[in-house]
């Protein structure tokens, strides 16, 4: 396996700390994506759910920077609401307060993408 870098180090260290704090507001999270190949990015890519198509515009995802969580409610069930779900908010709001970048944040929503389920390293990790 390839080593991390500090900048990897950081954003792993980073999401500990927001999973340490989902845990204490009562918040279940489930990781369901981390690293994408080439192939799973390009897929998303020709579906019009990235920017970036896996080969020359590489993702944070492909370079280990970026992950997606999905919230369980009290039964377990994945909390799939792209809205307002205030549990996403909360969260969003920790990882942006650690330094980090949101998907469903304000600097995503003017560059026109929302994905409440992405958490990717700022510009200081």
């Amino acid at each position: 396996m390839k080593s991390l870098t500090e900048r990897q180090v950081e954003v792993l260290h980073k999401f500990g700390i927001l999973i340490v704090f989902a845990d204490s507001q009562n918040i279940r999270v489930i990781l369901t994506a981390f690293i994408r190949t080439a192939e799973e990015q390009n897929v998303l890519f020709r579906r019009g759910l990235s920017k970036c198509d896996g080969y020359i515009n590489l993702s944070k995802h492909q370079q280990r920077l970026a992950f997606d969580i999905v919230i369980l409610n009290a039964d377990w069930k994945p909390i799939n609401d792209y809205g307002d779900a205030p549990e996403y908010k909360v969260l969003g709001a920790e990882w942006e307060r650690l330094g980090g970048h949101w998907g469903g944040g304000a600097g995503f929503a003017a560059a026109g993408f929302h994905d409440v389920f992405h958490f990717q390293a700022g510009p200081a990790d």
